[in-house]
């Protein structure tokens, strides 16, 4: 039986990203409403699917009631090295600490 993400994948026709996306640590819904291009860009998904899944992401989140502000959506939370290189989503919503994480 298919997860939450696999559902939320299939109703915009991209259920082929359900197993990267949680390999990605996209486990739950909430954990998809903090993704952004960034880490769309660090996925081997398709450049063409970008805005398709970003769009439902918006709609996600208003549909959820999660509002991100704009210094939020300028910088994605997840792990990043020395040189800002996108290296993974930060998934655990449930630790507002752990925002942004920067390995030297």
């Amino acid at each position: 039986m298919p997860g939450p993400v696999e559902r939320w994948l299939k109703t915009f026709l991209c259920g082929e990203y359900a197993e990267l996306f949680e390999a990605y640590g996209y486990k739950t819904l909430q954990n998809v409403c903090q993704l952004q291009l960034r880490h769309l860009q660090a996925m081997p998904v398709a450049p063409e699917r970008y805005s398709d899944i970003l769009d439902n992401v918006d709609a996600l989140q208003m549909t959820l009631g999660i509002k991100r502000g704009a210094e939020e959506a300028r910088t994605p939370s997840g792990v990043y090295d020395a040189t800002g290189q996108f290296l993974e989503a930060d998934t655990d919503v449930s630790r507002p600490e752990r925002r942004l994480v920067v390995i030297a």
